[in-house]
């Protein structure tokens, strides 16, 4: 049985959990699909790439449905693709310039800091030189593909949800037509 204490703190924490109030955290929260754009839609209806690739699957004569369910296939076919592409552009990011975003300067926001504070307010600002983050890789190139994926473990693992539904989609698609072909 649940202790009035353990309502009186569920209760709390469930005020904390429910987003962002105020609209710069709304705002930024809004932005986190936008990271890779594996969650837009994509092949909408009248796209003439994936109604070509719809009717090569069914006959050019094939009834609404049918046609329906290609054009689904076709469109999770699409997304897998693009989960596919994210990833290795990923990773070719990270294996020529050793950071998947844009070179930095400082190791962390703290250093970054704690170097401005540190500058004389009469002299103009002179930003360090960019921090090369290939330095510290590999030069075998097998150790340094090696050392790649192992950085881009959490972000590779991440893209694994969006490839795994995008697979699901694809298969129930075809399972589906499938089934109507039969019949």
């Amino acid at each position: 049985m649940t202790s009035e204490r353990q309502i009186v703190a569920n209760r709390q924490n469930g005020r904390r959990s429910r987003g962002p109030k105020s609209s710069v955290g709304k705002r930024h929260s809004s932005a986190n699909a936008l990271r890779h754009g594996l969650s837009r839609k994509i092949g909408a209806r009248g796209d003439p790439e994936t109604e070509a690739l719809a009717r090569i699957l069914v006959d050019d004569n094939a009834d609404e449905e049918k046609l329906e369910h290609a054009r689904s296939v076709v469109r999770a076919h699409f997304h897998l693709l693009r989960i596919r592409e994210v990833k290795r552009d990923l990773i070719e990011r990270l294996y020529w310039f050793g950071e998947p975003g844009p070179l930095r300067r400082f190791r962390s926001r703290s250093d970054e800091i704690r170097y401005l504070t540190t500058l004389p307010l009469d002299r103009p600002l002179q930003w360090r030189q960019r921090l090369d983050p290939a330095a510290t890789l590999p030069l075998d190139r097998d150790e340094r593909a090696a050392e790649t994926v192992r950085r881009l473990l959490p972000d590779l693992r991440k893209l694994n949800r969006y490839e795994r539904r995008a697979l699901k989609a694809k298969q129930d698609a075809l399972r589906e037509l499938a089934e109507l072909v039969k019949s």
